[in-house]
């Protein structure tokens, strides 16, 4: 009996905290559309205003440092532990001027792209649509549609056929 009552009480709290933080997105985002799903562990680092989800995305547990524009169109797909960091900072800065100084680029992901689980996309870069990126990938440059990209840097492995 004990048993059941904690899971109750875990399930109830969990709802309660995923109605939440879906409010608390939708609220804040600069767009955040339909029949998403975030798990826990999801963060947005930065401003809030600059991400715009698009619908049935799945976001999983995605940490997002949103000091530029993110915008993730409809149909995206993330594995675990997925980051996507927009800034950067200048490496020829030193001690707190490194610090404070922060350069950043926007990232676009585009129409059912699949980001795989513990991939980083760093700023300036566009996934295009139906494009995949590897698990651990590490991608700087931009991704053409309908390819499958790996490693670290992210590299040209094969073309998807569509």
């Amino acid at each position: 009996m004990k048993i059941k009552i904690h899971y109750f009480l875990h399930d109830l709290l969990y709802n309660y905290i995923r109605r939440y933080r879906f409010t608390y997105l939708k609220k804040n985002m600069h767009s955040f559309g339909n029949n998403n799903t975030c798990y826990k562990g999801f963060k947005i680092y930065g401003v809030a205003k600059n991400v715009s989800i698009g619908n049935h995305v799945h976001l999983a547990n995605t940490l997002i440092n949103a000091s530029d524009k993110i915008i993730i169109e409809d149909h995206v797909f993330f594995g675990h532990d997925v980051m996507l960091l927009a800034p950067k900072h200048d490496i020829y800065k030193f001690d707190s001027e490194r610090t404070n100084n922060v350069i950043s680029k926007p990232i676009i992901l585009k129409k059912g792209s699949w980001i795989s689980s513990r991939a980083v996309i760093l700023g300036g870069v566009t996934i295009g649509e139906s494009a995949v990126v590897a698990a651990g990938a590490v991608v700087t440059k931009n991704v053409a549609p309908y390819i499958l990209v790996a490693g670290n840097p992210a590299k040209f492995i094969k073309e998807i056929p569509h």
